[in-house]
């Protein structure tokens, strides 16, 4: 379990970036945190593997305290974190050296790096791409190998910071199956961050932030049923939410779950 107690944070510049966030995340959770740009989404993730240290406060990951500076290395073989931007991460000469980097630097066996690599490779639709240069794919699978790279460490958390948000919808979308998948074949705890209400909606609990504050936790059948919780905030109320005030306004009363499904 991940328990985040009572943390704040500010940056050099004395802005203000988390205010006494406290936030319980347990294993097997698959979780969207979201919010608008500067509400403090980027440095709650980098929190989480101690990318970050709280001012006041404590992370708490499997009872390691990321304050605890002997604990970091086994911190960040807990807790994967993946950056918005995927050339930040990709530094291989070829696919699979780019997503075997991390194993290596483990001292594993040739073999069984190669064996985890190609698992990988096949996991996410890309094994004719192995001797590729990651530089060269698109947007959307230089994301999918830098996802990889992490998930071949085989993390008990996933942190994804905005990971598509430089990505088309139909990427976007990719994506999002892929660390969906992630959670249900190999019980991976994801915290994914994202800008977007609509992609957040495909998540089972979410998480908004507003100036660095827990201002809403709930999940997408509440949103649905209670689209005014989002508009007393300012925040965008998602077209699925949309759709079904629409049905319920001319006497149409449409199963929760079953929409939730289908727009997924």
């Amino acid at each position: 379990m991940i328990k985040i107690e009572n943390i704040s944070y500010k940056y050099e510049s004395k802005i203000k970036a988390l205010e006494n966030v406290t936030l319980e995340i347990k294993e097997g959770d698959l979780i969207a945190i979201s919010g608008h740009q500067s509400a403090g989404k980027t440095t709650l993730a980098y929190h989480l593997n101690g990318l970050l240290i709280p001012n006041s406060g404590d992370v708490w990951i499997d009872k390691l305290n990321t304050k605890d500076k002997s604990k970091i290395y086994s911190i960040r073989q807990k807790v994967g974190l993946v950056f918005t931007n995927p050339e930040n991460q990709l530094i291989g000469t070829t696919v699979e050296e780019d997503i075997a980097f991390g194993l290596e630097n483990l001292k594993i066996k040739s073999s069984d790096i190669q064996t985890k690599v190609d698992k990988i490779l096949k996991f996410i639709n890309m094994e004719d791409y192995k001797k590729s240069s990651p530089h060269l794919l698109s947007a959307g699978q230089k994301q999918l190998v830098a996802i990889a790279g992490v998930v071949v460490l085989e993390p008990k958390y996933l942190i994804l910071d905005d990971v598509t948000s430089l990505l088309d919808s139909v990427n976007r979308r990719k994506i999002i199956e892929y660390v969906l998948e992630l959670n249900r074949t190999l019980g991976i705890t994801v915290v994914f961050i994202t800008h977007s209400i609509e992609d957040a909606m495909k998540f089972n609990r979410i998480i908004f932030l507003k100036q660095g504050k827990i201002v809403l936790d709930t999940t997408p059948t509440q949103i649905i049923n209670q689209p005014h919780l989002l508009q007393e905030l300012n925040l965008e109320i998602p077209v699925i939410a949309k759709v079904t005030t629409l049905f319920k306004e001319i006497g149409l009363q449409l199963p929760v779950e079953s929409i939730i499904e289908r727009f997924n």
